[in-house]
Protein backbone atom coordinates (compact mmCIF):
# COMPACT_ATOMS: atom_id res chain seq x y z
CA UNK A 1 0.00 0.00 0.00
CA UNK A 2 1.41 3.40 -0.93
CA UNK A 3 2.12 5.81 1.88
CA UNK A 4 1.76 9.55 1.45
CA UNK A 5 4.48 10.24 4.03
CA UNK A 6 7.10 8.26 5.86
CA UNK A 7 6.77 9.87 9.28
CA UNK A 8 3.83 7.72 10.40
CA UNK A 9 4.70 4.48 8.60
CA UNK A 10 1.30 2.89 9.20
CA UNK A 11 1.22 3.59 12.95
CA UNK A 12 -0.88 6.74 12.70
CA UNK A 13 -4.13 6.66 14.65
CA UNK A 14 -7.49 7.52 13.10
CA UNK A 15 -10.03 8.10 15.86
CA UNK A 16 -13.53 7.64 14.47
CA UNK A 17 -16.63 8.94 16.26
CA UNK A 18 -19.40 7.97 13.81
CA UNK A 19 -22.37 8.72 16.09
CA UNK A 20 -23.42 10.44 19.30
CA UNK A 21 -26.07 7.82 19.90
CA UNK A 22 -25.42 5.99 23.16
CA UNK A 23 -27.31 3.78 25.60
CA UNK A 24 -26.03 5.98 28.46
CA UNK A 25 -25.87 9.71 29.21
CA UNK A 26 -22.70 9.93 31.29
CA UNK A 27 -22.09 13.00 33.40
CA UNK A 28 -18.62 13.63 31.95
CA UNK A 29 -19.29 12.91 28.25
CA UNK A 30 -17.21 15.34 26.16
CA UNK A 31 -19.37 14.71 23.07
CA UNK A 32 -22.71 15.01 24.94
CA UNK A 33 -23.81 11.62 23.59
CA UNK A 34 -27.06 10.09 24.89
CA UNK A 35 -29.98 7.75 24.07
CA UNK A 36 -31.82 10.75 22.62
CA UNK A 37 -29.27 11.28 19.87
CA UNK A 38 -30.08 9.67 16.54
CA UNK A 39 -27.77 11.39 14.03
CA UNK A 40 -24.97 9.32 12.58
CA UNK A 41 -22.45 9.68 9.78
CA UNK A 42 -23.12 7.97 6.47
CA UNK A 43 -21.32 4.59 6.54
CA UNK A 44 -20.04 5.01 2.97
CA UNK A 45 -18.39 8.33 3.86
CA UNK A 46 -16.80 6.89 7.00
CA UNK A 47 -15.58 3.84 5.09
CA UNK A 48 -14.03 6.07 2.43
CA UNK A 49 -12.31 8.13 5.12
CA UNK A 50 -10.85 4.97 6.69
CA UNK A 51 -9.51 3.89 3.29
CA UNK A 52 -8.00 7.33 2.65
CA UNK A 53 -6.53 7.52 6.14
CA UNK A 54 -4.84 4.13 5.68
CA UNK A 55 -3.23 5.32 2.45
CA UNK A 56 -1.89 8.33 4.36
CA UNK A 57 -0.32 6.12 7.01
CA UNK A 58 -3.06 6.10 9.64
CA UNK A 59 -3.38 2.34 9.89
CA UNK A 60 -4.92 2.12 13.37
CA UNK A 61 -8.64 2.87 13.62
CA UNK A 62 -10.03 3.62 17.08
CA UNK A 63 -13.83 3.44 17.13
CA UNK A 64 -15.54 5.53 19.77
CA UNK A 65 -18.71 7.54 20.03
CA UNK A 66 -21.30 7.61 21.43
CA UNK A 67 -21.40 3.87 21.73
CA UNK A 68 -19.96 2.49 18.48
CA UNK A 69 -21.84 -0.81 18.88
CA UNK A 70 -25.04 1.20 18.25
CA UNK A 71 -23.73 2.57 14.95
CA UNK A 72 -25.76 1.10 12.08
CA UNK A 73 -22.81 1.13 9.69
CA UNK A 74 -20.41 -0.80 11.90
CA UNK A 75 -20.16 -3.82 9.60
CA UNK A 76 -19.49 -1.64 6.57
CA UNK A 77 -16.67 0.35 8.15
CA UNK A 78 -15.09 -2.77 9.67
CA UNK A 79 -15.07 -4.33 6.22
CA UNK A 80 -13.41 -1.23 4.79
CA UNK A 81 -10.70 -1.33 7.44
CA UNK A 82 -10.08 -5.02 6.78
CA UNK A 83 -9.74 -4.41 3.05
CA UNK A 84 -6.87 -1.97 3.57
CA UNK A 85 -5.24 -3.87 6.42
CA UNK A 86 -6.02 -1.36 9.18
CA UNK A 87 -6.16 -2.57 12.77
CA UNK A 88 -9.41 -1.64 14.53
CA UNK A 89 -9.80 -1.03 18.26
CA UNK A 90 -13.12 -0.51 20.03
CA UNK A 91 -13.94 1.90 22.87
CA UNK A 92 -17.15 0.83 24.64
CA UNK A 93 -19.03 1.40 27.87
CA UNK A 94 -19.33 -2.39 28.05
CA UNK A 95 -23.10 -2.65 28.34
CA UNK A 96 -23.53 -4.28 24.92
CA UNK A 97 -20.63 -6.73 24.98
CA UNK A 98 -23.03 -9.48 26.09
CA UNK A 99 -25.45 -8.81 23.20
CA UNK A 100 -25.80 -9.92 19.60
CA UNK A 101 -24.58 -6.51 18.45
CA UNK A 102 -21.11 -7.27 19.74
CA UNK A 103 -21.28 -10.95 18.80
CA UNK A 104 -21.60 -10.01 15.11
CA UNK A 105 -18.33 -8.09 15.29
CA UNK A 106 -16.46 -10.26 17.80
CA UNK A 107 -12.98 -11.25 16.72
CA UNK A 108 -12.56 -8.23 14.44
CA UNK A 109 -10.96 -5.90 17.00
CA UNK A 110 -7.35 -5.72 18.03
CA UNK A 111 -8.21 -4.39 21.48
CA UNK A 112 -11.48 -3.55 23.23
CA UNK A 113 -11.29 -0.70 25.75
CA UNK A 114 -13.90 -0.62 28.53
CA UNK A 115 -14.75 2.60 30.36
CA UNK A 116 -14.61 2.44 34.16
CA UNK A 117 -15.13 5.57 36.26
CA UNK A 118 -14.32 4.17 39.70
CA UNK A 119 -15.71 1.64 42.12
CA UNK A 120 -19.33 0.53 41.79
CA UNK A 121 -21.11 3.42 43.52
CA UNK A 122 -19.13 6.15 41.76
CA UNK A 123 -19.23 4.46 38.37
CA UNK A 124 -23.01 3.91 38.46
CA UNK A 125 -23.59 7.50 39.60
CA UNK A 126 -21.49 9.00 36.82
CA UNK A 127 -23.00 6.68 34.20
CA UNK A 128 -26.54 7.31 35.43
CA UNK A 129 -27.36 3.60 35.44
CA UNK A 130 -27.72 1.39 38.53
CA UNK A 131 -26.11 -1.74 37.09
CA UNK A 132 -23.49 -0.15 34.84
CA UNK A 133 -20.53 -1.31 36.95
CA UNK A 134 -21.82 -4.89 36.92
CA UNK A 135 -22.13 -4.71 33.13
CA UNK A 136 -18.52 -3.59 32.76
CA UNK A 137 -17.38 -6.38 35.06
CA UNK A 138 -19.35 -8.93 33.07
CA UNK A 139 -18.00 -7.53 29.79
CA UNK A 140 -14.44 -7.93 31.07
CA UNK A 141 -15.15 -11.56 32.03
CA UNK A 142 -16.64 -12.33 28.61
CA UNK A 143 -13.74 -10.72 26.75
CA UNK A 144 -11.20 -12.57 28.86
CA UNK A 145 -12.96 -15.89 28.32
CA UNK A 146 -13.00 -15.29 24.58
CA UNK A 147 -9.29 -14.45 24.50
CA UNK A 148 -10.00 -10.90 23.34
CA UNK A 149 -7.30 -8.46 24.53
CA UNK A 150 -8.88 -5.56 26.38
CA UNK A 151 -8.01 -2.49 28.39
CA UNK A 152 -9.71 -0.19 30.86
CA UNK A 153 -10.14 3.57 30.43
CA UNK A 154 -10.63 5.66 33.55
CA UNK A 155 -11.63 9.33 33.49
CA UNK A 156 -9.53 10.62 36.37
CA UNK A 157 -11.03 13.43 38.43
CA UNK A 158 -10.24 14.90 41.84
CA UNK A 159 -12.96 12.77 43.41
CA UNK A 160 -11.77 9.47 41.92
CA UNK A 161 -8.06 9.96 42.65
CA UNK A 162 -8.47 8.22 46.02
CA UNK A 163 -9.90 5.15 44.23
CA UNK A 164 -7.15 4.90 41.63
CA UNK A 165 -5.28 2.09 43.38
CA UNK A 166 -8.53 0.10 43.59
CA UNK A 167 -9.30 0.77 39.92
CA UNK A 168 -5.86 -0.51 38.93
CA UNK A 169 -6.32 -3.59 41.10
CA UNK A 170 -9.67 -4.32 39.44
CA UNK A 171 -8.27 -3.88 35.94
CA UNK A 172 -5.42 -6.25 36.77
CA UNK A 173 -7.73 -8.79 38.41
CA UNK A 174 -10.09 -8.73 35.45
CA UNK A 175 -7.22 -9.48 33.05
CA UNK A 176 -6.87 -6.12 31.31
CA UNK A 177 -3.57 -5.42 29.58
CA UNK A 178 -3.84 -1.61 29.72
CA UNK A 179 -5.14 0.99 32.13
CA UNK A 180 -5.47 4.37 30.43
CA UNK A 181 -6.00 7.31 32.77
CA UNK A 182 -7.46 10.35 31.05
CA UNK A 183 -7.90 13.54 33.11
CA UNK A 184 -11.47 14.81 33.37
CA UNK A 185 -12.11 17.96 31.37
CA UNK A 186 -15.25 20.10 31.83
CA UNK A 187 -16.32 19.90 28.17
CA UNK A 188 -19.56 18.78 26.55
CA UNK A 189 -21.89 17.45 29.24
CA UNK A 190 -18.92 17.53 31.59
CA UNK A 191 -19.13 21.32 31.69
CA UNK A 192 -22.20 20.97 33.92
CA UNK A 193 -20.96 17.99 35.97
CA UNK A 194 -21.33 18.55 39.71
CA UNK A 195 -19.84 15.29 41.02
CA UNK A 196 -16.56 15.62 39.09
CA UNK A 197 -13.79 18.19 39.40
CA UNK A 198 -10.71 18.60 37.23
CA UNK A 199 -7.37 17.78 38.86
CA UNK A 200 -5.52 20.74 40.32
CA UNK A 201 -1.73 21.17 40.01
CA UNK A 202 -0.90 19.12 43.11
CA UNK A 203 -3.32 16.35 42.15
CA UNK A 204 -1.80 16.10 38.67
CA UNK A 205 1.61 15.60 40.25
CA UNK A 206 0.18 13.09 42.72
CA UNK A 207 -1.45 11.18 39.86
CA UNK A 208 1.83 11.04 37.94
CA UNK A 209 3.69 9.65 40.95
CA UNK A 210 0.91 7.19 41.75
CA UNK A 211 0.82 5.92 38.17
CA UNK A 212 4.51 5.02 38.45
CA UNK A 213 3.84 3.10 41.67
CA UNK A 214 0.89 1.28 40.11
CA UNK A 215 3.07 0.22 37.20
CA UNK A 216 5.41 -1.52 39.62
CA UNK A 217 2.53 -3.05 41.60
CA UNK A 218 0.87 -4.49 38.49
CA UNK A 219 3.68 -5.41 36.06
CA UNK A 220 1.31 -7.07 33.57
CA UNK A 221 -0.83 -3.93 33.36
CA UNK A 222 0.50 -1.17 31.17
CA UNK A 223 -0.35 2.21 32.72
CA UNK A 224 -0.90 5.16 30.40
CA UNK A 225 -1.52 8.53 32.04
CA UNK A 226 -2.43 11.37 29.69
CA UNK A 227 -0.38 13.89 31.66
CA UNK A 228 3.11 15.19 30.88
CA UNK A 229 5.82 16.32 33.29
CA UNK A 230 7.71 19.41 32.14
CA UNK A 231 11.00 17.48 32.19
CA UNK A 232 9.68 15.22 29.43
CA UNK A 233 9.04 18.26 27.27
CA UNK A 234 12.51 19.53 28.11
CA UNK A 235 14.57 16.36 27.69
CA UNK A 236 12.60 14.20 25.24
CA UNK A 237 10.08 16.49 23.52
CA UNK A 238 9.38 14.04 20.70
CA UNK A 239 7.87 11.68 23.25
CA UNK A 240 4.98 14.09 23.78
CA UNK A 241 1.67 13.03 22.28
CA UNK A 242 1.30 15.16 19.18
CA UNK A 243 4.59 17.01 19.58
CA UNK A 244 5.54 17.94 15.98
CA UNK A 245 9.32 17.76 16.30
CA UNK A 246 11.97 16.92 13.71
CA UNK A 247 9.72 18.24 10.98
CA UNK A 248 7.33 15.32 10.42
CA UNK A 249 5.06 15.84 7.47
CA UNK A 250 1.86 14.96 9.30
CA UNK A 251 0.34 14.65 12.77
CA UNK A 252 0.27 11.21 14.32
CA UNK A 253 -3.44 11.36 15.17
CA UNK A 254 -6.51 12.34 13.15
CA UNK A 255 -9.96 12.57 14.72
CA UNK A 256 -13.24 12.17 12.82
CA UNK A 257 -15.84 13.95 14.95
CA UNK A 258 -19.57 13.06 14.94
CA UNK A 259 -20.47 15.90 12.55
CA UNK A 260 -18.11 14.60 9.88
CA UNK A 261 -15.24 17.06 10.39
CA UNK A 262 -11.71 15.64 10.65
CA UNK A 263 -9.27 17.48 12.91
CA UNK A 264 -5.67 16.65 13.83
CA UNK A 265 -4.30 15.57 17.20
CA UNK A 266 -7.23 15.71 19.60
CA UNK A 267 -11.03 15.85 19.83
CA UNK A 268 -12.41 19.38 20.01
CA UNK A 269 -9.52 21.16 18.31
CA UNK A 270 -10.46 24.57 16.91
CA UNK A 271 -12.02 24.13 13.46
CA UNK A 272 -9.57 26.61 11.98
CA UNK A 273 -7.25 23.59 11.71
CA UNK A 274 -9.80 21.15 10.26
CA UNK A 275 -8.58 18.81 7.56
CA UNK A 276 -11.90 18.12 5.84
CA UNK A 277 -15.65 17.63 6.21
CA UNK A 278 -16.10 14.09 4.85
CA UNK A 279 -19.70 14.87 3.92
CA UNK A 280 -18.40 17.36 1.34
CA UNK A 281 -14.97 16.12 0.25
CA UNK A 282 -12.75 13.05 0.36
CA UNK A 283 -9.97 13.07 2.93
CA UNK A 284 -7.46 12.15 0.24
CA UNK A 285 -8.44 15.17 -1.85
CA UNK A 286 -8.27 17.62 1.05
CA UNK A 287 -5.02 16.32 2.50
CA UNK A 288 -2.45 18.17 0.31
CA UNK A 289 -3.82 21.61 1.23
CA UNK A 290 -3.82 20.72 4.93
CA UNK A 291 -0.35 19.13 4.92
CA UNK A 292 1.32 22.06 3.18
CA UNK A 293 -0.79 24.88 4.62
CA UNK A 294 -2.50 24.60 7.99
CA UNK A 295 -0.35 21.82 9.45
CA UNK A 296 2.98 23.74 9.33
CA UNK A 297 1.28 26.68 11.05
CA UNK A 298 -0.19 24.42 13.72
CA UNK A 299 3.19 22.77 14.25
CA UNK A 300 4.66 26.13 15.20
CA UNK A 301 1.95 26.65 17.81
CA UNK A 302 2.57 23.19 19.25
CA UNK A 303 6.29 23.85 19.50
CA UNK A 304 5.46 26.91 21.57
CA UNK A 305 3.26 24.76 23.82
CA UNK A 306 6.10 22.28 24.20
CA UNK A 307 8.60 25.01 25.09
CA UNK A 308 6.20 26.60 27.57
CA UNK A 309 5.73 23.19 29.18
CA UNK A 310 9.48 22.56 29.33
CA UNK A 311 10.03 25.90 31.07
CA UNK A 312 7.33 25.21 33.64
CA UNK A 313 4.98 27.97 32.56
CA UNK A 314 1.96 25.69 33.07
CA UNK A 315 3.22 23.94 36.19
CA UNK A 316 5.16 20.77 36.82
CA UNK A 317 2.59 18.48 35.18
CA UNK A 318 0.24 19.40 32.34
CA UNK A 319 -2.70 17.86 30.51
CA UNK A 320 -1.18 17.81 27.03
CA UNK A 321 -4.51 17.29 25.21
CA UNK A 322 -6.00 20.36 26.88
CA UNK A 323 -2.85 22.41 26.30
CA UNK A 324 -2.88 21.58 22.59
CA UNK A 325 -6.44 22.87 22.33
CA UNK A 326 -5.50 25.98 24.27
CA UNK A 327 -2.58 26.85 22.00
CA UNK A 328 -4.63 26.11 18.90
CA UNK A 329 -7.23 28.76 19.70
CA UNK A 330 -7.10 31.76 17.33
CA UNK A 331 -6.84 34.14 20.31
CA UNK A 332 -4.00 32.23 22.01
CA UNK A 333 -1.15 34.37 23.36
CA UNK A 334 2.44 33.28 22.91
CA UNK A 335 4.76 33.14 25.94
CA UNK A 336 7.92 32.67 23.84
CA UNK A 337 9.18 33.89 20.45
CA UNK A 338 8.86 31.57 17.48
CA UNK A 339 12.62 31.23 17.03
CA UNK A 340 13.03 29.72 20.49
CA UNK A 341 10.28 27.19 19.84
CA UNK A 342 11.56 26.33 16.37
CA UNK A 343 14.97 25.48 17.85
CA UNK A 344 13.36 22.50 19.58
CA UNK A 345 13.29 20.69 16.25
CA UNK A 346 17.00 19.93 16.60
CA UNK A 347 17.12 19.37 20.36
CA UNK A 348 18.63 15.96 21.25
CA UNK A 349 17.60 13.83 24.17
CA UNK A 350 19.90 13.69 27.24
CA UNK A 351 22.12 11.05 25.62
CA UNK A 352 22.45 13.05 22.43
CA UNK A 353 20.35 10.56 20.46
CA UNK A 354 17.08 11.28 18.65
CA UNK A 355 14.17 11.41 21.05
CA UNK A 356 11.93 8.38 21.35
CA UNK A 357 8.85 8.18 19.12
CA UNK A 358 5.44 8.76 20.68
CA UNK A 359 4.13 5.87 22.78
CA UNK A 360 2.04 3.35 20.86
CA UNK A 361 -0.27 2.93 23.84
CA UNK A 362 -2.41 5.77 22.55
CA UNK A 363 -3.38 3.48 19.68
CA UNK A 364 -5.71 1.49 21.88
CA UNK A 365 -8.32 4.07 22.60
CA UNK A 366 -9.65 7.55 22.18
CA UNK A 367 -10.24 9.99 24.94
CA UNK A 368 -12.71 8.57 27.39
Amino acid sequence: MARAHAGVAGDGIFQVHPTRRCNLACAHCYSASSPRERDQLAPAAVAAAIVDAAALGFGIVSLSGGEPLLYDGLDEILAAAERVGSRVNLVSNGALIATARYARAAGRFGVVALSLDGLAARHDRIRGARHSFAQVQRAAALLRAAGQPFGVIHTLCAESLSELEDVAALASEWGATLLQLHPFEPAGRGAAATAMTALDAQQRLDALLLAAVLGDAHPRLRIQLDLVHRLVARRAPAALHGAPLRAPQAPRILVLEPDGVVVPLTYGLDRAWAVVDIGRQRLADAWPDFATGRWPLLRRRLRRACLATARGRHGEVVDWHALVRQYARPDACWPFPAAAADAMDTAPDPQGQPSAPPSRSAAICSQS
